[in-house]
């Protein structure tokens, strides 16, 4: 199926003479999507995570011309995330997914990476992705997980002040 294009022509008229100009057809671009999921596929942008919670990150983008073409896709894994997976060939180095599709005449695509939470020394995880399909350069949405910190006991006097490792009588 043909994406969406926008269609224009033009009527010119100089004196008493009136032509049509030739149609032109220009692809509407659509942005990328970018989306975080649990495991079994609910959309969790904006949840709280937790140490080991699997994260799904997908990337959804589509091919606007009427011609094959090379797209490629790179996703930099937020720190405190282990990498799991990544499907369709991603190819993972240093933290940053790489995806290189060819795609369809107007084909769209789902890219997808398996994070695990590693650490809850962060306040939370945003993430985006760059797609590229020929030269359209084209950045994803952000995608943020604020993190459940680890719970911290402390002994405390009567004037709520730290006496923890202190000798208490």
């Amino acid at each position: 199926t043909a994406s969406e294009v926008l269609v224009n022509d033009a009527v010119v008229t100089v004196d008493d003479v009136t032509v049509i100009t030739n149609e032109v057809h220009n692809p509407i671009i659509k942005d990328p999507v970018k989306q975080v999921l649990d495991p079994k596929g609910t959309d969790i942008d904006g949840k709280t995570v937790h140490p080991k919670d699997q994260l799904v990150y997908t990337i959804t983008y589509e091919n606007p011309y009427d011609r094959d073409i090379q797209s490629t896709v790179t996703d930099r894994i937020p720190e405190g995330l282990k990498f799991i997976s990544a499907d369709h060939n991603g190819k993972e180095v240093n933290h940053l997914i790489t995806w290189n599709v060819e795609l369809k005449a107007y084909e769209k695509m789902t890219v997808s990476f398996t994070a695990e939470v590693l650490k809850t020394d962060y306040d939370s995880f945003i993430n985006s992705a760059d797609v590229t399909i020929g030269s359209l350069k084209l950045k994803t949405n952000e995608v943020k997980n604020p993190v459940f910190p680890d719970p911290v006991k402390d002994v405390l006097n009567e004037d709520s002040v730290s006496i923890n490792h202190q000798e208490v009588r």
